[in-house]
């Protein structure tokens, strides 16, 4: 005859049902999705994932409701992320650009910097506020790249400086009410992808 099972109090209930790496059909939580966009995102800034592929893998992963669904999202992308590689400067040879990354925080650029030709900010859930009001602009052009989700990001330009948006959204919005501005005026060219994100452009 079996002994009866005795629970003690405080003592862990050992875990009866199957576990995730048994089966692919039982549900996943919110902190796995939240683990899945995550990765989604390094992913991309690792350049495995193109701006369109990656919105619509976080729609997906933020969908998901068993585990297979996130399998799939996930499947082909590396277990681990690589270490980053630093190439020399080639003499002659204009720099690609600057990253900054903000991952659920606050980051305020402000006060005299140099602003790069190029730059991509990548913003998940978090705030971030580019001042060039005091910023010295390298180049006549400058090119802001800019991938939000779900964050709030703000860019203040200085009087004489115009602003043009070629970004692309979805369920978000590129709020700019500054004028055209004389061709003849340095230009900073707003480009990216929004999802549930909000870029504004004012005056400094």
């Amino acid at each position: 005859m079996p002994r009866p099972r005795v629970l003690v109090q405080g003592a862990r209930v050992p875990y009866i049902g199957r576990t995730m790496e048994q089966d692919d059909t039982l549900r996943v939580s919110t902190r796995e999705r939240d683990a899945a966009v995550d990765r989604l995102q390094s992913a991309y800034i690792d350049g495995y994932l193109g701006e369109n592929e990656l919105g619509n893998r976080i729609e997906k992963a933020l969908g998901a409701q068993q585990r297979s669904d996130l399998t799939i999202l996930l499947g082909d992308l590396p277990a681990t992320r690589l270490p980053a590689v630093v190439r020399p400067e080639v003499p002659g040879q204009a720099p690609k650009g600057e990253l900054v990354t903000v991952h659920k925080q606050a980051l305020r650029k402000a006060g005299p910097w140099q602003v790069p030709a190029k730059s991509r900010n990548v913003v998940y859930k978090g705030e971030l506020v580019l001042d060039l009001t005091e910023a010295t602009l390298t180049s006549d052009r400058t090119e802001i790249h800019i991938e939000g989700y779900k964050s709030d990001v703000e860019v203040v330009v200085p009087p004489g400086v115009r602003v043009e948006v070629q970004g692309t959204s979805y369920k978000g919005d590129w709020t700019n009410t500054l004028p055209a501005g004389a061709p003849s005026d340095p230009v900073v060219i707003l480009k990216g992808s929004l999802y549930k994100a909000k870029v504004v452009i004012r005056r400094g």
